[in-house]
């Protein structure tokens, strides 16, 4: 989460687009798994609405079990490329809802979000053409030590937007694959400093996006590069830095891929990984028919 971006290295609060990734061999399921999903980009489906909880007071949606619906979370690190394998899976027919793209739009005046960021941090992150100030808001949450405070008014009313965004979308096809592609589902539901606990638990399946780390380090820095032609070699390492510093933040692939139904191995070539997104997307589909009979 410019100034601010996520464990992908994807702007959270600028929109920012992901960076290419390749892939190696693997993309299959790691034993049964619990559900699976499908998704569009955020942008594709009508507009939000102000979502903050279920509007009982609480701050996240209790899932409905009356429902029997296949949800599928997409995770992966920083420069894993997590959002061009959400592209590929797209491109295969797969509903996707980018948290990010959540996350800004109820950022934005007169949501839910934005008012409560304000209310909370105060009329300092606010420019004077009354949109957030990100840089402001980044310096905070990251240079002062708040990001968990920041993400615990984030995180619950983007997820219950998903809730909704999924329910919509499963109302339109009850074999829909639904999707989404979130940067921090172990981060955010497990540990002390977990925004929504139990936050993995609400996916049927959740699929991992993997490198090695010096290739997500590389791509991350590339990325934030490529939008500062000139910089000086300074500015490189400080780049560097910070993508190591993020990197450390995070839980590691190798904790992650045992809990998780299905890894997406994003070292190889585009080709190699759009072959795994294949698979893993013939068999949400084939699970999400079998769900229904």
């Amino acid at each position: 989460m410019g100034a601010f971006r996520d464990e992908d290295g994807d702007a959270v609060l600028d929109g920012v687009s992901a960076t290419a990734g390749g892939a190696g061999d693997g993309g299959v399921f790691l034993g049964e798994g619990k559900r699976t999903a499908a998704c569009r980009t955020y942008n594709q489906v009508e507009p939000l609405r102000d979502f903050w909880g279920d509007g009982h007071g609480n701050s996240v949606p209790v899932r409905s079990e009356e429902i029997d619906l296949l949800r599928v979370g997409l995770t992966g690190g920083i420069g894993s490329g997590k959002s061009t394998v959400a592209q590929m899976f797209r491109d295969a027919g797969v509903q996707v809802i980018e948290a990010d793209a959540v996350g800004r739009e109820l950022m934005e005046p007169g949501q839910s979000v934005y008012g409560a960021i304000v209310e909370y941090f105060g009329p300092e992150v606010v420019r004077a053409d009354g949109k957030l100030d990100r840089a402001r808001l980044a310096e905070m949450a990251f240079g002062q030590g708040r990001l968990k405070e920041l993400n615990a008014l984030v995180h619950p009313p983007v997820i219950a937007a998903q809730e909704q965004w999924m329910r919509e979308v499963f109302a339109r096809d009850a074999e829909a694959v639904a999707m989404v592609e979130s940067a921090l589902i172990f981060e955010a539901s497990a540990g002390a400093d977990a925004s929504v606990p139990g936050w993995r638990d609400r996916f049927d399946r959740v699929l991992l996006v993997t490198a090695p780390d010096e290739v997500k380090i590389e791509r991350y820095v590339k990325r934030v590069l490529a939008a500062e032609p000139g910089h000086s070699r300074e500015r490189a390492a400080e780049v560097e830095r910070d993508a190591r510093a993020r990197l450390a933040r995070q839980i590691p692939d190798a904790e992650k891929i045992p809990l998780c139904d299905g890894v997406i191995d994003n070292s190889g070539t585009v080709g190699q990984t759009r072959e795994q997104v294949a698979r893993l997307a013939a068999e949400l589909r084939t699970a999400s028919k079998t769900m229904r009979r």
